[in-house]
C-alpha cells in the first residue's frame, strides 16, 4: 500500500515538472505573436502643418550712385519670413525661390530672378541641411536686380526724360546727372524655404524706380 502512494505521488510530480516547462513555452510563443502583430501596425503618418511660414517684400531700395552709378544702376529687394506657427517647427531645408519684376506703364518689360540658399541671411541657423525656426522667430532673403529685363534691356533707357535738364539730380565723377521721371515697378513671387511644407506666395509689392543718366559736357547722354 505505501509502494502505491509513493508510485502516485511519484507520476503526480512528473505530470506537474511536465507540464509547467509547456505552459512557459506555449506562454512565450504566444508572447512573441502578440508582439510580432503589434510591430506590423503601421505607424501614423506624419502631416506637417499647413501654415507656418508667412513672407513679405519688407525693402525695395534704388541703391546711391558711389555703388551703383548712372548706367549700371541696382536695386535691393529684402524679403522677411516669419514663424507664424504656434509651435516650435524643426525640417530640413529646400531654399528656392522666383520673383517677378513688372514696369507697370511698360507690361512688355519683366524681369524674372531665380534665388536660393545663397541668398538666405541666416546661414548660422543652418546645421546639417536642418533648421529650427521658434514661434515668432524672423528669417531674411535679399538679392539684387541690375535693371535689365529678362531680354537684357537696360529700363532706363525707356524711361522718360522729357523734363530732366529742368532738374538736376546730382553730379557724378564730374558729370552732371539728370533723372527720369518716377517708374512703378510691382515685385511678386513664391518661396519654398522647407522641404516638406507647400510653396509660399509673396504678394505684390509696389516700387518705384527713378532712371539716372550723366550728361557729358557737350550736353549728349551716354
Amino acid at each position: 500500500m505505501e509502494s502505491s502512494s509513493i508510485e502516485e505521488m511519484t507520476m503526480m510530480n512528473f505530470q506537474h515538472s511536465t507540464t509547467t516547462p509547456l505552459r512557459s513555452v506555449f506562454l512565450f510563443f504566444l508572447f512573441v505573436g502578440m508582439f510580432s502583430l503589434s510591430c506590423k501596425e503601421e505607424l501614423p503618418v506624419y502631416v506637417p502643418p499647413e501654415k507656418v511660414l508667412s513672407v513679405k517684400v519688407e525693402l525695395v531700395e534704388q541703391l546711391a550712385d558711389r555703388i551703383a552709378p548712372p548706367g549700371a544702376q541696382m536695386i535691393r529687394i529684402k524679403l522677411v519670413g516669419e514663424n507664424i506657427y504656434d509651435e516650435v517647427f524643426f525640417d530640413t531645408v529646400n531654399i528656392r525661390g522666383t520673383m517677378k519684376i513688372s514696369w507697370l506703364r511698360n507690361p512688355g518689360r519683366e524681369r524674372t530672378i531665380e534665388f536660393g540658399e545663397r541668398d538666405f541671411l541666416n546661414q548660422d541657423l543652418i546645421s546639417n541641411k536642418k533648421m529650427m525656426l521658434l514661434p515668432g522667430q524672423q528669417i531674411g532673403f535679399q538679392f539684387y536686380w541690375n535693371l535689365k529685363g529678362d531680354d537684357s534691356v537696360y529700363f532706363p533707357r525707356e524711361m522718360n526724360y522729357v523734363y530732366a535738364f529742368r532738374r538736376e539730380c546730382a553730379r557724378h565723377l564730374g558729370y552732371q546727372v539728370i533723372c527720369s521721371d518716377p517708374e512703378e515697378m510691382i515685385v511678386q513671387g513664391e518661396l519654398s524655404v522647407f522641404k516638406n511644407l507647400e510653396v509660399i506666395s509673396v504678394s505684390p509689392f509696389l516700387f518705384t524706380v527713378i532712371g539716372k543718366a550723366m550728361v557729358y559736357p557737350n550736353g549728349g547722354l551716354p
